[in-house]
C-alpha cells in the first residue's frame, strides 16, 4: 500500500501540469479559431463590398479588359 501511495504522490505533479497544459492548449485553440473566424467574415464582406461598389459605380469588367462594349456595358460584336 506504501508503494502505491509513493507511486500516486510521485504521479500527482505531473498529471496536474499535463492537465493545465491540455487546458491552456485548448483556450489558445479555441481563441484563434474564433480570430479567423472573425478575420475571415470580416474579409470576406469587405471583399463583396468591394464587388458591388465596382458592379454599381464603375466600368464594366469586360470594358477594363479593353473589349468592345456597347452603351449597357454588355459586349458587343458585329456579324
Amino acid at each position: 500500500m506504501e508503494n502505491i501511495s509513493e507511486i500516486l504522490k510521485e504521479a500527482k505533479p505531473l498529471y496536474i501540469k499535463r492537465k493545465k497544459e491540455q487546458a491552456t492548449a485548448k483556450y489558445i485553440l479555441s481563441v484563434m479559431f474564433t480570430a479567423f473566424l472573425v478575420g475571415s467574415f470580416t474579409v470576406g464582406i469587405n471583399a463583396y463590398d468591394e464587388q458591388i461598389a465596382n458592379a454599381n459605380y464603375e466600368t464594366s469588367i469586360i470594358e477594363e479588359m479593353g473589349l468592345p462594349v456597347d452603351e449597357y456595358g454588355l459586349l458587343s460584336f458585329e456579324y
